[in-house]
């Protein structure tokens, strides 16, 4: 008889183990401290109304990304035209930002004409030579991925030059509404100015905060979703970043307001009625699926 040979079994995950980069990627437990720098402070015409952005890198091309309602009036009318943009780089040391000016009048600005989202052309990508721009972004384990140099369009000036570089948040590194999932982590950073205390040697109104929530509620046919989570306002216009099931963190939604509650008082003798309206503590947002709508039209 013949000798029967055997091997040994192989273990069925064996293969995607070795030839899958995730199991070589350390993810990270907290959020990248880098994702902070995402978010910008908007002022138009000295204040005449003051909201976040943050910078979003498509197809070669550079906008700031805010809340419709940040540009322009409830009768469609922009604010003004002058439009002052700051934000810090990724250095957590940093103390000096980037402050750009922008005319409003001549910029590329794309509204979505049923959501409260609008971006703003600011400028050109170009790759910086010397670093991997065709690796998925997620495998990428630089300190800085895909950088690149702004060519600003002609209305964008530069006022202030800061320290470090600036982060954009790169297209690959956003998620759309069908992959958000319901009571998962939240953060939303920007600039609620309408805090007080902006003299106080406690901490600097003048740089981004962040708040951590959970996702509250999902509704696909309004493309938005529900945060359970504080905003003010200065905040609206801000990037909302979700800790996903895969262990990245990605921008899913632009801030849009928070939901009001009402404690109504009758006087019985008077038949009066005084409403009085507060923060409850939800947020709309927008998902990112609307402004990629509105970049695709462009």
């Amino acid at each position: 008889m013949g000798t029967k040979k055997t091997h040994p079994k192989k273990n069925a995950n064996s293969s995607v183990h070795k030839n899958n980069p995730l199991m070589k990627i350390n993810l990270p437990t907290r959020i990248p401290h880098d994702n902070l720098a995402y978010s910008a402070l908007i002022v138009i015409n000295e204040g005449k109304s003051i909201g976040s952005g943050f910078r979003l890198k498509i197809d070669g091309e550079n906008y700031l990304i805010t809340a419709k309602h940040v540009l322009y009036n409830r009768h469609g009318q922009l604010y003004g035209e002058n439009l002052i943009l700051t934000f810090y780089s990724s250095d957590k040391n940093s103390t000096l930002p980037w402050i750009f000016n922008i005319d409003l009048n001549d910029s590329i600005i794309l509204c979505s004409e049923k959501h409260d989202v609008a971006a703003i052309l600011i400028g050109k990508n170009i790759a910086t030579e010397g670093f991997d721009h065709s690796t998925p972004l997620k495998y990428l384990q630089d300190e800085f991925k895909r950088p690149t140099k702004l060519i600003p369009e002609p209305y964008v000036k530069r006022l202030q030059e800061g320290n470090g570089s600036v982060v954009s948040a790169d297209v690959e590194a956003l998620g759309k509404l069908d992959s958000v999932l319901l009571a998962s982590d939240v953060y939303v950073m920007g600039y609620p100015t309408s805090l007080g205390m902006r003299n106080s040697s406690f901490y600097d109104f003048k740089k981004p905060l962040i708040r951590k929530g959970i996702v509250a509620g999902i509704y696909l046919e309004n493309s938005t979703f529900v945060i359970d989570s504080f905003v003010f306002p200065g905040n609206s216009g801000g990037p909302v970043v979700e800790h996903c099931e895969d262990g990245f963190f990605r921008v899913v939604g632009v801030v849009s307001k928070y939901i009001p509650y009402e404690t109504k008082w009758h006087s019985n003798r008077d038949d009066v009625v005084n409403t009085d309206v507060a923060n409850s503590g939800y947020t709309v947002c927008v998902a990112m699926d609307e402004v990629l709508t509105i970049l695709k039209k462009s």
